[in-house]
């Protein structure tokens, strides 16, 4: 994970990544819909079934999620068997790892405390859930306070002594 200093976070960010936020979401004419994939062991698969997705603030097609069917399942039931009961990246298991928590917590709360950053997740939570511009900005000022509580010394909770 690459060190950005506290002060030109966003700047970075904005120097880094050619992407407009208010176009991150928004389909190009070429495209008609995102279809999207199971990740599975590294490798995006598709799936023989798919189920249609509306934009709720558009009304139009928007996603094609999988429907995985059960005989779809077999090496994503297979990685899940092979993994620890304790998972992957467990703290506790990792003593390092719940720094790099508290590291990405914070980065994500200061993100969150810029305008343009703030309400293009506003617009997301509207998109995956129709809510009013009050419902979706109090869901985003708490999702934020999360990330600024769990960066300071809540994430210590994991610690190992």
């Amino acid at each position: 994970m690459k060190n950005f200093p506290r002060k030109n976070l966003i700047s970075n960010i904005k120097k880094n990544f050619s992407v407009k936020l208010k176009d991150f979401s928004e389909l190009s004419p070429k495209d008609k819909h995102w279809k999207l994939s199971n990740f599975v062991n590294g490798e995006w698969k598709a799936t023989a079934k798919y189920e249609e997705y509306l934009d709720p603030m558009k009304g139009n097609k928007f996603i094609d999620a999988p429907l995985t069917e059960k005989s779809e399942m077999t090496d994503i039931i297979n990685l899940m068997n092979s993994c620890p009961k304790s998972g992957l990246h467990n703290p506790l298991r990792n003593v390092d790892r719940y720094l790099l928590y508290g590291q990405v917590c914070r980065k994500v709360a200061q993100a969150l405390h810029e305008e343009e950053i703030f309400s293009h997740f506003v617009k997301l939570v509207q998109r995956v859930f129709p809510k009013s511009d009050g419902q979706a900005i109090g869901e985003m000022k708490v999702t934020r306070a999360f990330f600024e509580n769990f960066s300071g010394d809540n994430v210590s909770i994991y610690k190992i002594r």
